[in-house]
């Protein structure tokens, strides 16, 4: 029986990918361990990670952060709280 040779995308690496948007890698990190980017863990265990960006997954969450932003929330106008006035003259 004959082997077909599979080819694997090329991955990135958080260094990688850091540069290519001129950032850190530990905010790339942020980002895989919120859910905004997909990674996959070519280690064992979750202590010593490597992790590795499918290209592919990298353009759908720049495509997904390229939306436009909310609207900036208007701030609550704050309720003063008002003392009586005080009933006559302190002794001293």
């Amino acid at each position: 029986m004959a082997e077909t040779a599979t080819s694997f995308p090329a991955m990135l690496t958080l260094k990688e990918v850091a540069q290519r948007f001129a950032c850190h890698p530990d905010h790339v990190l942020r980002l895989i361990d919120a859910g905004r980017l997909s990674a996959v863990n070519i280690a064992v265990g979750k202590k010593n990670r490597k992790l590795r960006i499918d290209p592919a997954a990298l353009a759908e969450f720049i495509a997904s952060a390229t939306t436009a932003p909310p609207p900036p929330e208007i701030p609550k106008p704050r309720r003063r709280i008002r003392y009586p006035e005080p009933a006559g003259p302190f002794p001293e």
